[in-house]
């Protein structure tokens, strides 16, 4: 398989909403909750991004680039529009444009580029 990590990545700082729950911590796909504010992302959202560390209330989140996330067993490769299931899982229809260049059905993993 051909590496894709660190292709196009950017990665911003956001403040943690302490009423976010489940809470937010590394690997935690999030939505905006208010200004400058993440939260664990809803169910029938599309997820800004993936959280990388959270330090001291501050989360450094990757908004841009290759990411490997939970995904719907039927995701398949090519451009879709990708929001969260109700299982918390990327799965195609609506939300937010990427590429979906990788997918492992069986462990239910995907790789996208936002």
């Amino acid at each position: 398989m051909i590496p894709y990590e660190g292709v196009a990545e950017q990665v911003i700082a956001l403040e943690v909403d302490a009423a976010s729950e489940p809470a937010v911590e590394a690997g935690t796909m999030v939505a905006l909750s208010g200004n400058g504010k993440v939260k664990a992302c809803p169910a029938s959202t599309a997820p800004i991004g993936v959280v990388q560390r959270v330090e001291n209330g501050t989360a450094a989140v990757q908004v841009a680039g290759y990411m490997r996330l939970p995904c719907d067993a039927d995701m398949a490769v090519g451009y879709a529009l990708l929001a969260l299931d109700s299982d918390g899982a990327l799965a195609a229809g609506s939300g937010r444009g990427g590429i979906v260049v990788d997918v492992d059905a069986d462990a239910k993993i995907c790789g996208v580029i936002f």
